[in-house]
């Protein structure tokens, strides 16, 4: 168990604007929010955008340590082996692909048409009564209008990767991106959030640094959480 699992105080909630013009609020959390994103279109042509020679390299690689990783630690922690797993905003199925060769049974949830093979089930509506294993959310918490959809959803080990903002200077951050990232997190910040939904977090790392490769120490941050049952 890792050592950021109960809450901590934050400061209260401020408000604060970039010289780009844009408007940020940090909540009770410790979460930073972008104030009144605009809509960003997630659809195939942005999923191409990843598409390249290069990418697909490097996202095999990729899908292994996070397959391994999400894998290793539910069975650390449950002492069986996961039979079902959700992977939300999916992308190009690239992870759900992979973890068909290890996990009975696969879904995927994504707001685009991106295509499935059959072995893999398409779920239209995230809803907390279906119950997975293990639900992944690989680059995607940042971008939900809904955090508080971990509320509709029913598993037994979340896995969360995003950027880390941590020692960040917010202003020239790489991973800012306004419009497509709409909320930003630290490890701590995000436990807070997850103990609000009665989760604790069993798993921290920066395992993908060592593919998606930055100047800055802890660029991406892998979290998972389980249900707090003291």
């Amino acid at each position: 168990m890792i050592d950021i699992i109960q809450r901590k105080p934050t400061k209260q909630k401020k408000k604060f604007s970039t010289q780009d013009g844009y408007k940020y609020t940090t909540d009770d959390f410790g979460v930073i929010h972008q104030v009144n994103p605009q809509h960003f279109k997630y659809d195939s042509e942005y999923i191409d955008t990843y598409k390249t020679p290069a990418y697909r390299e490097a996202s095999a690689l990729l899908m292994g340590i996070r397959l391994g990783s999400v894998y290793s630690n539910y069975i650390s922690k449950f002492k069986s082996f996961p039979s079902s797993i959700l992977d939300i905003g999916y992308g190009d199925g690239s992870f759900l692909k992979s973890s068909d060769s290890l996990i009975s049974s696969c879904y995927g949830y994504d707001v685009t048409n991106e295509p499935l093979p059959p072995s893999i089930t398409k779920v239209d509506e995230l809803n907390d009564s279906s119950h997975y294993d293990i639900i992944t959310m690989w680059d995607v918490y940042e971008h939900l209008h809904d955090l508080d959809i971990i509320n509709k959803l029913n598993f037994d080990l979340i896995c969360f990767s995003m950027p880390d903002v941590s020692n960040k200077n917010f202003e020239e951050w790489k991973h800012r991106k306004p419009n497509e990232h709409i909320h930003h997190f630290t490890p701590q910040s995000l436990t807070n959030l997850m103990n609000s939904f009665n989760l604790v977090p069993i798993h921290l790392s920066w395992q993908e640094d060592t593919v998606r490769k930055s100047k800055n120490n802890h660029n991406i941050m892998t979290m998972m959480f389980v249900k707090n049952l003291k």
